[in-house]
C-alpha cells in the first residue's frame, strides 16, 4: 500500500522521495511494528501520540512533504486520550 501511495505522490510531484518508494515503504512498516510493540509493552516514553509523531518525522524526511497528523475523534475517545494526545 505505501509503495503505491509513494509512487503516485512522486509521479504527481507531491512527494520528493529521498529513497526508492519500496525502501521508504518497508521502513514505515518496520517503524509501525516497532512502535506498536513498544506501546503494547507499555514503554514509558512511547505512547500513541509519540509513535505517530516519530513515524511522521521519518515520513516527512523521506518524502519532503510536511505531513500532518490527523487523529480521528473516534480513535481518541476509544483510546481515552485527552486533546493533547496523551493518556490521562
Amino acid at each position: 500500500m505505501y509503495s503505491g501511495i509513494l509512487e503516485v505522490g512522486a509521479a504527481t510531484e507531491v512527494f520528493t522521495l529521498r529513497q526508492p518508494a519500496q525502501t521508504i515503504a518497508r521502513n514505515l512498516v518496520a517503524l509501525e511494528d516497532a512502535y506498536g510493540y513498544r506501546m503494547m509493552a507499555k514503554h514509558p516514553t512511547i505512547d500513541y501520540a509519540a509513535a505517530v509523531e516519530l513515524i511522521l518525522d521519518y515520513a516527512r524526511m523521506a518524502t519532503g512533504h510536511p505531513l500532518m497528523a490527523e487523529v480521528p475523534s473516534t480513535l481518541t475517545s476509544s483510546m481515552n486520550l485527552d486533546l493533547e494526545g496523551h493518556t490521562p
